[in-house]
């Protein structure tokens, strides 16, 4: 699993990753902000774990799902849970990679870039936040 500690190890387990999900159809959960927000705040999205992963399989799927109020649950390390707390997951519609690596001329990293932008600009649209 990906490590906040060392990026690089992050990134060769993503590409890693990659190879396994290709071979055997797998579907992964990704959060790109790399922490939890504690504010309700959206951080920057990173593409560099995505970018791995499409290096060894280029044709992903992406679903973003917006997880609203989830930073209330973290803004105290999740001590104490406030009690009847909801949270509320919104399932958006799916983003391609094949078509935004078309538009790329298939430059991994500039699709990457796209696709992490496509989502954000998404998840931040459905919870009526602002892109940072």
């Amino acid at each position: 699993f990906p490590s906040h500690d060392n990026p690089h190890q992050s990134l060769e387990a993503m590409r890693k990753l990659g190879e396994r999900i290709a071979s055997s159809g797998e579907n992964i959960l990704y959060f790109p902000e790399g922490t939890r927000a504690r504010d309700g705040q959206s951080a920057v999205f990173r593409s560099g774990g995505l970018e791995q992963l499409m290096l060894s399989n280029p044709q992903v799927e992406l679903v973003p799902v917006a997880i609203r109020d989830s930073w209330r649950l973290a803004q105290w390390n999740f001590l104490p849970i406030p009690f009847g707390q909801t949270i509320r997951f919104d399932v958006l519609p799916s983003i391609f990679s094949k078509e935004v690596l078309q538009q790329c001329d298939d430059h991994v990293g500039k699709a990457a870039r796209r696709l992490m932008q496509s989502v954000q600009e998404a998840i931040v649209q459905q919870l009526n936040l602002e892109i940072p």
